[in-house]
């Protein structure tokens, strides 16, 4: 399938069918893709003690996409961290796709992080003097898929997220939008089952939002994955199968 890079809604306007994305299993084996039970974020101590987070009781079914909102300084980007295995709670359990992360070793997270999650970050994270093409490829290698197959499987990807002819530019020569679809094209790189964004939606405008959070969509109802976004943007709020709302650490 070739797609034009000029309008990523209408690319997928019709059910994602690249080659690379239909040859991929469908949907975890679990019902719940990520559980918590009495998470909590402690900062610091005695007068400088700061909770984050308190008691964060959550259950996300596999194959939905979930919005995490609230004000700023509410929690969510802690949250998102600690749900992504890159912080560790003070206190709590989180299990993913019916593993507990909390319980595992530092290089037993970083393994299962690596083959299961897909991060999109709010800033890109891009690296500058590799093209989108070497973006995908990196973190593909990563996971042990190198050359002409780590090649192949990174192409498909810019294609199946309409930068097919974008492959060979630099970070430098792309828009924010396009960026943040070489973004999240990495964060499919090895077939994650789970996907998880900090305000994907923040630097563009809102053709480019909605299509961005769109994809994000269709990969959770077409695909199986579990999606799980935070945001502050209320013009993607009808794309969710659930809006989470965090105020003073706590969900409301």
């Amino acid at each position: 399938m070739t797609v034009s890079h000029l309008n990523l809604a209408s690319s997928f306007s019709v059910p994602l069918s690249s080659q690379y994305l239909a040859e991929r299993e469908v949907a975890p084996a679990v019902s719940e893709a990520i559980a918590t039970r009495g998470v909590e974020m402690v900062y610091g101590e005695g007068a400088e003690r700061f909770q984050a987070l308190s008691s964060i009781n959550l259950e996300i079914p596999a194959g939905s996409i979930h919005l995490l909102m609230g004000p700023s300084g509410s929690g969510k980007t802690t949250l998102l961290s600690i749900l992504a295995g890159i912080l560790t709670p003070s206190s709590g359990n989180v299990r993913l796709l019916g593993q507990e992360i909390t319980k595992m070793s530092r290089s037993q997270l970083s393994q299962f992080r690596l083959q299961n999650i897909g991060f999109i970050f709010q800033g890109f994270n891009l690296f500058p003097a590799l093209t989108a093409l070497e973006n995908v490829e990196l973190a593909l290698e990563m996971k042990g898929i190198r050359g002409k197959a780590a090649r192949h499987e990174a192409m498909a990807l810019l294609e199946a997220v309409g930068l097919g002819n974008r492959a060979k530019n630099l970070p430098k020569n792309l828009s924010g939008g396009q960026k943040q679809r070489v973004a999240i094209a990495r964060a499919l790189a090895g077939n994650p089952p789970l996907i998880m964004a900090d305000e994907p939606t923040a630097a563009l405008d809102s053709t480019s939002g909605h299509a961005v959070i769109d994809l994000l969509s269709r990969l959770a109802k077409e695909r199986g994955r579990t999606v799980l976004i935070v945001t502050h943007d209320p013009r993607i709020m009808d794309v969710a199968d659930r809006v989470l709302y965090l105020e003073d650490g706590r969900l409301k």
